[in-house]
């Protein structure tokens, strides 16, 4: 790990963990004292590469930031679960290979979930849980999709644009500004370090259809 790397210079980097995945991460940023390293877990269908340089950079100007292909997404080997819980060990067991004893945790969107489910498992492990885009088990309106969102999540290969439905508002600034985020990343960051984050032997993420939520996906 370089204090040097930035978010589009890190390498990828691999460890095997117990649970017999081998897990991608990036590691970069400057290591403060008395600073935890910060883990970050991404949102649904996103890998290494779906995260904002900006963001990460930022983050990573005061402090060493992790980000990870969960087990059977991105880079990594094995199988996605079909279990948040399942998930968060997962995420135990990479962050258990890395030796760590002690983070901070940050959750985008089903990433929050896994978040909280992580910290639920191993209190002791978080020192601080930041919780983005994402809600509890059984929160209001958090059990389902409307049509178009479920379709666009789902889809086997999302493209661009599907990305935008997804997370971007209809506005054109919103739209740009997504184009941009995309745009911003070199060609070798968005093509080849990173295959598509769901194999086609992953399963589909079905909510249930009950309190099915007008707004964007996690």
């Amino acid at each position: 790990m370089s204090t040097l790397d930035t978010a589009l210079t890190a390498p990828n980097q691999f460890v095997e963990a117990a649970n017999g995945v081998r897990y991608a991460y990036r590691r970069f940023g400057a290591p403060a004292p008395e600073t935890v390293p910060l883990v970050m877990l991404v949102h649904f269908r996103g890998n290494l590469d779906n995260w904002d340089p900006l963001l990460l950079d930022s983050l990573a100007s005061h402090r060493e930031v992790i980000t990870v292909d969960n087990a059977g997404v991105g880079l990594s080997s094995g199988l996605v679960p079909p279990t948040i819980t399942q998930m968060a060990r997962d995420a135990l067991a990479f962050v258990d290979a890395l030796e760590l004893t002690r983070i901070d945790l940050l959750g985008f969107s089903i990433g929050g979930m896994v978040a909280q489910e992580l910290t639920l498992i191993r209190p002791q492990l978080v020192r601080r849980l930041v919780l983005a885009g994402t809600g509890p088990r059984s929160g209001q309106l958090m059990h389902g999709w409307i049509n178009d969102v479920q379709y666009l999540a789902n889809v086997a290969d999302n493209h661009p644009e599907d990305l935008l439905s997804l997370f971007f508002e209809v506005t054109p600034t919103s739209q740009q500004a997504g184009r941009e985020s995309w745009s911003g990343a070199p060609p070798a960051r968005r093509t080849a370090t990173s295959p598509p984050a769901c194999r086609p032997a992953t399963p589909r993420w079905t909510p249930s259809p009950t309190g099915v939520s007008p707004t964007r996906p996690s």
